[in-house]
């Protein structure tokens, strides 16, 4: 795949990735801004088997502007260079497009949507998987578009998720994705930051399988604002428009939403979080997959709410994984995720600056079943500074508080720690590395399977450590299955949390 956020000038022969193959099912996104028009052909991005235009596969797309005018040619139904030009378009303006491939059953629909709207579709008989695949943002066969690009992503087959960590303001009618599926167990998070307050139900996020409330399946969910409360409408137990009201909110200041629904044995819980409170749980008798799930931040029907969201993540699945590089300031009781379970074999690592000592003991990271430190399970580890120290605490060899104390930190300077357990014939070596030493190893004759993991950067029960973690991973497995893991979510994007 490719995934670059980040706002990068088009510049001619600028070969951006190489990817194995692209599916017969993709989905590929970007934004545009053309700063000026020229004569001739101006190349925008342009994906190819090897050349510009002698073989069926060197434009799997290429795309131009002419004339003021998108141009986007594709390999489809045997024609090498099938093409579809836009109506002129504006400089100065970020111009969102989207180019989707869904493939089933040896034929595929291939779609173009320029700022959320289907503006092309044609059924292509012939869709291919194309190897080596070179991608280009600005190619070396055309002068470049003066103009930038952000947002730039391709992804093999037809997206399951949606993960977008940068701040957004919300749109009406602002299509982000179109899932294949949700399935009977997801993730949903964003933070959302409400600027002002106005009559009526302002949209603030909907996933439906078509309409508004239609039917069973519009509203999964649809999230408004109404009356300063949030309005969260799902379907459940056959009721195609189950809701909850929150209390007021408060304008200016980020909110933490998570919506999560773990199903099992034919039944499923569905959970609300506000800013970590669990605010509403019910089960749902009736969990189902949902297909062909339209995504908006900003739904078509209603005004949209005045604000923005940002690290807004849909992931299928119930999550056995952290992964977030970005840098994130310790906050108490900061829940980032909820594992369905943690392995007898399995990474932990993150990158740690402290910014001043205090006394007491300061929480910086907890993985518990639920408490401080009541039963076997609730430090997996737990993790505080000390008098200057680290101190880990792990449930080991039937001591739910083994701990550990490292010699005095440096403040101000980034710490790297990792702790690896590697479980094999019934026992396991448990250790601790900080800045790539081994300061501490242990043999757990006891290692298990921790199921409902809460995952903490400043847990609920201690004051928080005065300082930041980036880098944040908790990975099931060991070595090569480790390695699968990653591969599967570089593909599937089911890796990060968003926090």
């Amino acid at each position: 795949f490719v995934d670059n956020e980040v706002e990068e000038t088009l510049k001619k022969n600028n070969l951006v990735a190489v990817l194995s193959k692209l599916e017969q099912s993709f989905d590929i996104y970007f934004d545009l801004k053309l700063n000026n028009f020229s004569d001739g052909f101006r190349s925008v991005i342009h994906l190819t088997i090897g050349e510009d235009n002698s073989k069926y596969g060197d434009r799997i797309p290429g795309i131009w502007i002419s004339n003021q005018m998108l141009l986007v040619a594709f390999a489809i139904n045997n024609n090498k260079n099938e093409y579809f030009e836009s109506k002129p378009l504006q400089r100065g303006q970020w111009i969102n497009i989207h180019i989707r491939q869904h493939a089933k059953s040896g034929r595929a629909s291939y779609t173009l949507y320029i700022n959320n709207e289907i503006v092309y579709t044609v059924q292509n008989l012939h869709p291919q998987v194309f190897t080596n695949v070179k991608v280009y943002a600005g190619d070396p066969w055309s002068e470049v578009q003066d103009g930038s690009i952000k947002k730039f992503n391709v992804t093999n087959r037809y997206s399951d998720y949606v993960d977008n960590e940068v701040e957004e303001t919300l749109k009406k009618n602002n299509l982000v994705a179109v899932l294949s599926k949700l399935e009977q167990s997801f993730n949903i998070y964003f933070d959302l930051k409400l600027n002002n307050f106005s009559d009526g139900f302002r949209s603030v996020i909907h996933l439906t399988i078509g309409e508004d409330n239609s039917k069973y399946g519009d509203r999964i969910p649809g999230i408004w604002v109404s009356n300063q409360m949030l309005l969260v409408a799902f379907a459940i137990n056959n009721n195609k428009n189950e809701y909850f009201n929150s209390k007021p909110l408060q304008q200016g200041q980020w909110i933490n939403i998570h919506i999560r629904q773990h199903a099992e044995s034919g039944r499923a819980s569905f959970t609300l979080y506000i800013n970590n409170e669990n605010v509403y749980t019910v089960e749902n008798l009736n969990p189902q997959v949902f297909t062909n799930v339209k995504v908006y931040a900003g739904d078509p029907w209603y005004q949209v709410q005045d604000g923005s969201i940002k690290k807004f993540s849909v992931t299928n699945g119930y999550l056995n994984f952290v992964d977030n590089k970005v840098e994130e300031t310790l906050r108490k009781n900061n829940l980032v995720a909820v594992l369905s379970k943690l392995e007898q074999s399995f990474d932990i690592y993150f990158d740690l600056k402290l910014n001043s000592f205090s006394d007491g003991f300061r929480s910086v990271i907890h993985l518990t079943i639920g408490e401080d430190n009541s039963k076997y399970g609730d430090r997996i580890p737990g993790i505080w500074i000390y008098n200057q120290m680290l101190l880990i605490a792990f449930a080991i060899n039937n001591n739910k508080n083994e701990y550990f104390i490292s010699k005095p930190l440096q403040q101000g300077q980034w710490i790297n720690i990792r702790i690896r357990q590697h479980a094999e014939s019934e026992r396991a070596s448990f250790s601790l590395h900080i800045n790539n030493e081994n300061v501490y190893t242990v043999q757990n004759l006891n290692p298990q399977v921790f199921t409902n993991v809460k995952v903490y950067a400043g847990d609920p029960w201690y004051e928080v450590q005065d300082g930041s973690i980036k880098k944040f991973n908790v990975t099931n497995g060991y070595l090569n299955e480790r390695k699968e893991l990653k591969k599967d979510a570089k593909r599937k994007k089911a890796f990060r949390l968003n926090y």
